[in-house]
């Protein structure tokens, strides 16, 4: 693995470094990191800036300060997707519209009537920021009319640094109430943790994985656990998510994703362990999932909003493995104790023919 990269802007100052974006400015590279300090101005006085991704490591900028163009330069935010593959995405700049993910499909969710709505057209929609979207990068239409898609898409606009305030939907109606897809809004990844501001919201993160495992990751900052890998509450630059209000009686519900929470995601993060925890863990050609049992005092028969997570289908390639109780299917199941549940069915599906190990 290359050596990461650290820029520290201590000062206020007219700098260049790396590559050039046109004529004169500044190219952060991948796997680098960038602060600009509070109380200090970067001003890129010729060209413009591009944060410069590709398919491993994204370069990360925090600007606590101000970022300038005297020179009359913009912002770019580079996006790697690859091809075949689902992603979810969120914008890392304000002013930007659909248009920018031209030759790729692009879809937005409405939790009120659990549907999906095609971005395609017109090309001038606008991306909020805070929420998530899903997009489908192919090399070959499956409708057979448009190129394939580019590797990347490049973001232009002001970069996000200030809090980000949403209104959730919470319809009862809705055969999927509660869920929303949102998104981080930064160029930099934020820690999910309890210094959200919410109202009524569940304090689990689902997070797509469709390059590793084909099924969601999960974690609960109440609990300290993940599943799929999922060892922090660190969220990528522009990647989207799922989170569920927790109350389904109409109350309504929102949630502030904050400025104090960015971080380079090589920062510290939250841990926690459990007594009588169970792992379970499939394995298959095409993908892996993985569910949690565990027994506490704290824990309910039912769903518990601060220590549980719904297990939620990945794609159609990939095992999926989970708990059941009643008709809920769970990714974590926190149960209050061994004597009282001594029998937990356990569910596994492969729609792929194949051998699978748990």
């Amino acid at each position: 693995m290359a050596k990461m990269k650290h820029y520290l802007i201590v000062c206020s100052l007219l700098i260049f470094f790396g590559e050039s974006f046109g004529q004169g400015g500044i190219t952060v590279s991948t796997g680098t990191d960038v602060t600009v300090e509070t109380g200090t101005t970067l001003d890129i006085g010729s060209g413009n800036l591009l944060l410069k991704d590709d398919l491993s490591t994204s370069p990360s900028f925090l600007e606590k300060g101000s970022l300038t163009f005297s020179g009359g330069g913009q912002a770019y935010v580079e996006q790697y997707l690859s091809q075949d593959s689902w992603h979810i995405v969120s914008p890392s700049v304000s002013n930007e519209v659909n248009g920018a993910y031209m030759w790729m499909y692009m879809y937005n969710y409405t939790e009120a009537t659990n549907t999906w709505t095609v971005m395609n057209q017109p090309t001038t929609q606008p991306l909020n920021a805070g929420q998530g979207y899903f997009i489908w990068s192919y090399s070959t239409d499956p409708n057979g009319t448009f190129p394939a898609s580019p590797d990347s898409v490049v973001l232009n606009g002001l970069l996000n640094k200030a809090d980000v305030g949403l209104a959730l939907s919470n319809t009862d109606a809705s055969p999927k109430s509660g869920w929303n897809l949102l998104g981080n809004p930064y160029p930099c990844a934020i820690d999910w943790n309890s210094n959200w501001a919410s109202t009524n919201v569940g304090p689990t993160v689902y997070l797509y994985d469709d390059a590793g495992t084909g099924n969601y990751q999960t974690w609960n900052w109440n609990s300290g656990l993940g599943t799929n890998g999922k060892t922090n509450g660190n969220i990528a630059a522009g990647q989207g998510f799922w989170v569920r209000a927790a109350d389904t009686t109409g109350v309504a519900t929102s949630l502030t994703v904050p400025q104090g929470e960015r971080l380079h995601s090589s920062q510290a993060f939250l841990k926690n362990s459990w007594d009588n925890l169970l792992r379970l863990q499939t394995i298959g050609e095409n993908g892996s999932d993985e569910t949690l049992i565990c027994f506490s005092e704290e824990a309910s028969t039912g769903f518990d909003t601060g220590l549980d997570a719904w297990h939620i289908m990945g794609n159609d390639d990939a095992p999926s493995l989970y708990s059941v109780l009643g008709n809920d299917s769970y990714a974590v199941n926190f149960l209050p104790s061994i004597e009282e549940m001594q029998a937990v069915p356990v569910s596994f599906m492969a729609l792929q023919e194949g051998s699978y190990t748990i």
